[in-house]
């Protein structure tokens, strides 16, 4: 991603979504504290799982869906 790549060579984040076209407060805020976790979340297994004796599942499987629009 161009931005991340930017970030890392030391460019001032505010001078990267500048320069990305990135103008709107709730843009920049979204790229500025995104966390990174798909690698966190790919350990786990994505079916039920019974936890415990008495029947407890533990639901790893959740669909979402999300909409955003900027305009």
């Amino acid at each position: 991603m161009e931005y991340g790549r930017l970030c890392a060579l030391g460019t001032q984040r505010g001078r990267v979504l500048n320069d990305l076209g990135i103008t709107r407060m709730c843009c920049r805020r979204m790229f500025i504290t995104h966390v990174h976790i798909v690698e966190d979340l790919i350990q786990y297994s994505n079916k039920d799982e019974k936890i415990d004796d008495n029947n407890t599942m533990f639901l790893t499987e959740v669909k979402h869906e999300r909409n955003v629009s900027c305009s």
